[in-house]
C-alpha cells in the first residue's frame, strides 16, 4: 500500500524537477516490459542518452523513503499529456486525431434509447466535439441519479472564477462563462452530429472547476506560467441530469459492451483498495466511446494498472475565444491512475491505445476477484492520455500496428529509440477524489428521483469569487462560471441575513502550500519551508449592512484535532471585537497584523507557541481540515442576535 510518508516524497520531487517532469509511484520497465518490480518513476516528454544531460538534470537511481525502505527509479518517454478531447472537425494537437485507426466503429457510438454507461455524448458548449457518458451515478444529498462524465466533455469553458481575469491576451476583456443556467447547457446522445435537440437527454448541472497552470495561445503559439498557491487539480469531471424517458431503473446501471460481463450495479472501490492497487494489481477494464470495451476476454485489448498517485502536467484544454484567437490551458493534476495495454495483437482493432481521444468520461473498472468469480468495483474517471508514442501508422487494410514506429528517432518524425506500446499510458482520476469533489456516490440500482429541471436554482457570489462551492439556506451550490445578473444569496429570492465568506488564495476544500504551517512543524517540501503564513479572507453581506453589526469574530479550527473552540476542535485562529466596517484581512507574510484598531486577538489552543502577529498559527498534521467562519453580532435595532458565515476549508500539506 502507498503511505504517506511515499506521497510526500513523491510531492518533494514533482516541486524540484521541471513542470514538464510527471512522478508517480510505478512499475518498473526493464527492456520496455514491466517486470513487476515498484518503483518511483518521472515521465519526460523526451528522454534523451545521458551524454546530453546536464548534472542537474540526471535523475537518481534510487530513491530513498526511510531508513527501511529505498525504491528504484525509472524513466519513460511520453511526449504531451492531453485530454482525451474528440473534436469532430479539427484535433486539438495535430497527435490527437479522433480515430483514425479504428478499422469498425465500436457500438458505442451509436443512439441508446436507454443511457447505460461508455456512450457517446456531447453538449450545447461543447457541440464540437464528443466524449463519453461515464456511468450513472447518485447525488449523495438528494438521491438524484445523475450521468457522470468529464467537466472538458460538457463544459465550454471549465476554469475556475477567480483566474478569468488572470490571462494577459485578454486584458480586462474576459467573456462570462456560466455554464449551467437552467434550460442552456443541454446535453445529447449520441454526440457523433454535435448538439441535435432531439437527442437531448438532460442538462449540464454541477462540473468541478479547472485550476490553469498558464495561458496558451491555440491559434498563433506563446503563453505563460502563471505560479500561483492555490492546490493541483484532482478532479476533471462532471454532472448531467437526466429525463425520465431515457432512464430504466433495471438496466442504466450497464457499460456498453459488458452488459453480460458485469449485469450488476459496480460500487466504487474504496480509497484503501485504490491505495493498495500496486499490491493487488488487478485487471482493468474500460468501455469509452472511440475505443470500445476493452479488458480481458473482452474483443478489445487488455488493460493493465501502470501506477498510482501520480503527479502530472494535463494539456488540452480549451479557455475562450477573443478576437478571433483560441485560449487555451493545461492543468497541474495529482493522484492518478495511470494504465497501459500489456500486448499489441494486430487481430484486435481497438487494441492499439489503452483509450483515445473520445474515450473522456469513461470509467476505469478494476476486477478484484478472479475470472471466474470477479469482484468490479469503479476505480477511476479517465481524462486523458499521452501522445508519445503516437497513433500508429497503418501499412495495410487489416495492419493497424506500425511496428518501426517506437524505434523512429525523434529527427525523423518518431518518438525515440527504445520506445514501445507500452508507454502508451491512459490517465484516470481516483473515484475516491471524484465522489469527494462532486458529492456523489455509486447507484446500487432500482428507482431513484431525477432532476427536476424546475427546481434549479443559482445566486451569485460578488467579484471573481474563489469558491468552488458554498451554501444558502442550507442548500448547496456549486460554482458554474461567470455572469453579470447579481441574484445574491439572502435577496429578494430568499430573504433572509447571511454572510458569504471567501478566500482569494484558495479553493474550498483544497490543500495549501506548506508556507502555511507553524513554524514549528517541518515542512514536508524542503523548498516550501513553514512560515505561518495566514491566508486572506473577505466577506459579504446580504439583507444587512455595516451598520446593523455591533462587531465580528474569527474562528479558524482544525476538526481533525481536539481542543477549545465550541465544537471541541483545536483553535489556530481566533480575533473578536472586529470592527464593524472591517469585512476583509489581507495574506500575511510580514509587517502589520492587518486588523484595525479594536479588534482583540485571543488565544489559540498553540499557547504558549507563538503565533503570528494577527493571531494565526498555521497547521502542523498533515491532511487535517481547517475551517473558518465569521460571526456578526447584531444591533438591537437590527433585531440583535447572530449570524454566523459559510464554512470555508482547506487541507494540510
Amino acid at each position: 500500500m502507498i503511505t504517506e510518508e511515499i506521497n510526500k516524497k513523491l510531492k518533494e520531487w514533482n516541486d524540484n524537477t521541471p513542470s514538464d517532469v510527471g512522478v508517480g509511484y510505478s512499475f518498473k520497465q526493464t527492456g520496455g516490459v514491466y517486470n513487476g518490480e515498484i518503483c518511483i518513476s518521472f515521465s519526460v516528454k523526451e528522454k534523451k542518452p545521458l551524454s546530453e544531460l546536464s548534472e542537474d538534470e540526471v535523475l537518481p537511481s534510487e530513491i530513498k523513503i526511510n531508513n527501511e525502505l529505498t525504491l528504484k527509479t525509472d524513466v519513460i518517454q511520453v511526449g504531451e499529456i492531453s485530454v482525451l478531447q474528440c473534436s469532430r472537425t479539427t484535433p486539438i494537437t495535430p497527435n490527437q486525431p479522433c480515430e483514425p485507426f479504428v478499422l469498425t466503429a465500436p457500438t458505442n457510438r451509436s443512439a441508446f434509447a436507454t443511457l447505460v454507461g461508455g456512450i457517446s455524448i456531447t453538449s450545447v458548449n461543447t457541440s464540437s466535439s464528443v466524449g463519453t457518458l461515464g456511468m450513472i451515478v447518485q447525488d449523495i444529498n438528494t438521491n438524484v441519479l445523475l450521468g457522470l462524465t468529464n467537466n472538458h466533455v460538457v463544459i465550454g469553458n471549465s476554469i475556475a472564477a477567480q483566474y478569468q481575469n488572470l490571462n494577459p491576451y485578454l486584458g480586462v476583456n474576459f467573456p462570462t462563462t456560466n455554464e449551467i443556467l437552467p434550460n442552456s447547457n443541454f446535453t445529447c446522445q449520441p454526440g457523433e452530429a454535435g448538439f441535435q435537440t432531439g437527442s437531448k437527454f438532460g442538462q449540464v448541472v454541477r462540473y468541478v472547476p479547472l485550476v490553469p497552470n498558464g495561458t496558451l495561445n491555440l491559434t498563433s503559439g506563446g503563453g505563460f506560467t502563471s505560479p500561483s498557491l492555490v492546490p493541483k487539480n484532482r478532479v476533471d469531471g462532471a454532472l448531467v441530469s437526466i429525463d425520465c424517458n431515457r432512464i430504466n431503473f433495471n438496466q442504466s446501471f450497464r457499460f456498453s459492451g459488458f452488459e453480460t460481463l458485469m449485469p450488476n450495479p459496480l460500487p466504487f472501490a474504496t480509497t484503501a483498495e485504490i491505495d493498495s492497487l500496486m499490491g493487488t494489481n488487478p485487471q482493468l477494464y474500460s468501455s469509452g466511446r472511440s475505443t470500445g470495451p476493452k479488458g480481458l476476454g473482452t474483443l478489445g485489448c487488455e488493460l493493465r494498472l501502470f501506477g498510482i498517485n501520480q503527479i502530472n502536467t494535463i494539456n488540452g484544454y480549451k479557455w475562450h475565444q477573443s478576437g478571433g484567437v483560441q485560449y487555451g490551458t493545461g492543468g497541474s493534476f495529482e493522484r492518478l491512475i495511470a494504465f497501459f495495454k500489456p500486448s499489441g495483437n494486430a487481430t484486435q482493432p481497438h487494441c492499439l491505445w489503452p483509450c483515445a481521444g473520445g474515450d473522456s468520461g469513461s470509467m476505469l473498472i478494476a476486477n478484484f476477484g478472479t475470472q471466474a468469480s470477479p469482484n468490479f468495483r469503479v476505480i477511476g474517471l479517465v481524462f486523458a492520455g499521452n501522445s508519445c508514442p503516437s497513433y500508429p501508422t497503418a501499412t495495410g487494410s487489416q495492419n493497424v500496428f506500425n511496428t518501426n514506429y517506437a524505434i523512429t528517432p525523434t529527427s525523423m518524425g518518431g518518438c525515440g529509440l527504445g520506445n514501445s506500446y507500452t508507454n502508451w499510458l491512459g490517465y484516470a482520476c481516483r473515484i475516491d477524489d471524484v465522489a469527494n469533489e462532486l458529492g456523489i456516490r455509486a447507484w446500487t440500482g432500482g428507482t431513484a428521483p431525477l432532476v427536476d429541471p424546475n427546481s434549479i436554482n443559482v445566486i451569485t457570489l460578488p467579484g471573481l469569487s474563489a469558491s468552488a462551492t458554498t451554501t444558502c439556506q442550507n442548500n448547496f451550490y456549486y460554482q458554474i462560471g461567470t455572469t453579470m445578473v447579481q441574484n445574491s444569496c439572502g435577496g429578494a429570492n430568499f430573504g433572509a441575513k447571511s454572510i458569504l465568506l471567501q478566500s482569494p488564495n484558495f479553493l474550498n476544500g483544497q490543500t495549501l502550500s506548506p508556507v502555511v504551517r507553524h513554524p514549528s512543524c517541518v515542512s514536508p517540501i524542503p523548498s516550501q519551508p513553514a512560515q505561518n503564513i495566514s491566508v486572506g479572507l473577505l466577506w459579504s453581506l446580504t439583507d444587512f449592512t455595516t451598520s446593523d453589526v455591533l462587531s465580528y469574530s474569527l474562528l479558524m479550527e482544525d476538526i481533525n484535532a481536539g481542543g477549545t473552540s465550541p465544537s471541541g476542535n483545536f483553535v489556530h485562529w481566533k480575533v473578536t471585537n472586529i470592527v464593524p466596517t472591517q469585512t476583509s484581512i489581507n495574506l500575511w507574510v510580514s509587517g502589520p497584523t492587518g486588523w484595525l484598531p479594536g479588534a482583540i486577538i485571543q488565544q489559540t489552543d498553540w499557547f504558549p507557541a507563538a503565533v503570528n502577529p494577527n493571531g494565526y498559527g498555521g497547521p502542523c498534521p498533515p491532511n487535517h481540515t481547517y475551517r473558518t467562519s465569521i460571526t456578526a453580532y447584531l444591533t438591537a435595532a437590527a433585531g440583535g442576535g447572530s449570524v454566523t458565515s459559510n464554512y470555508i476549508t482547506f487541507i494540510s500539506t
